[in-house]
């Protein structure tokens, strides 16, 4: 199995495009850890999720693709292709305040774990003091992925609709693919490939890519170092 990996809203759905174009199959299946090491899968199909047995992933050969977001023991990979892509976590936290789950309000509103309505600055603050899938913290969750900085194949998000990323990605995968095609087809602006979008999620595009400078100031700031973000920066080379 080819492994679309990362934190969420790092830019695993354009890996997903990517390992489609290269003809590789998708396996319409979703893997995903839990904190306690397990994990847990679904497979989606004509829209509807159906939870199944982790194990069924894992018994699919490289000839297909799924949808992944694993953080644990990267030697349970080594029968598999790993290709984890990694973003400005500042970015990340931008993309995820802007994902909408259902239900919404007309206001702009809407509810976050289906508590309690967020929006805007209060959804980033609360992100990256109460973290995403059950982590603790941004921090805390991002950093369970630095592994996959030393394994398989790392990828940047800033990066990745460029020949020699794009090459890379064709290279470990042992496929063919026109990657200038590719890389000119790839990010933004409503450009398709067989009259597919190539850009990610509906819920998350709005035309231009994320920049944390609109949305910060002192108290995110404040809470991002607060909970260790800023040397996640570091560890990740995104510190500037």
């Amino acid at each position: 199995m080819i492994f679309c990996n990362g934190v969420p809203k790092n830019g695993t759905n354009l890996l997903l495009k990517i390992c489609g174009f290269l003809e590789f199959t998708d396996a319409q299946y979703f893997i995903l850890s839990n904190p306690d090491g397990s994990f847990r899968a679904r497979r989606q199909h004509l829209g509807e999720k159906e939870h199944i047995n982790p194990s069924m992933v894992f018994i699919r050969d490289n000839g297909y693709f799924c949808h992944s977001h694993v953080l644990h023991e990267p030697k349970l990979y080594n029968d598999h292709k790993v290709i984890t892509i990694f973003r400005d976590p500042r970015n990340a936290l931008v993309s995820a305040m802007r994902y909408k789950p259902a239900p919404q309000t007309k206001g702009g509103e809407y509810y976050f774990r289906g508590k309690y309505k967020l929006s805007g600055k209060h959804r980033i603050l609360d992100l990256i003091r109460n973290g995403y899938n059950k982590f603790p913290t941004w921090a805390d969750y991002t950093r369970a992925f630095l592994p996959w900085l030393k394994h398989g194949l790392p990828v940047r998000f800033e990066t990745i609709n460029t020949i020699n990323t794009l090459k890379a990605i064709r290279d470990y995968l042992g496929a063919d693919g026109d990657v200038d095609y590719l890389s000119g087809h790839l990010i933004g602006n409503g450009k398709e490939i067989d009259n597919r979008p190539m850009y990610a999620a509906d819920s998350t595009w709005s035309g231009e890519l994320s920049d944390w400078h609109d949305y910060w100031d002192d108290e995110i700031q404040a809470a991002f170092e607060e909970t260790g973000c800023h040397t996640l920066l570091k560890e990740l080379g995104y510190a500037r």
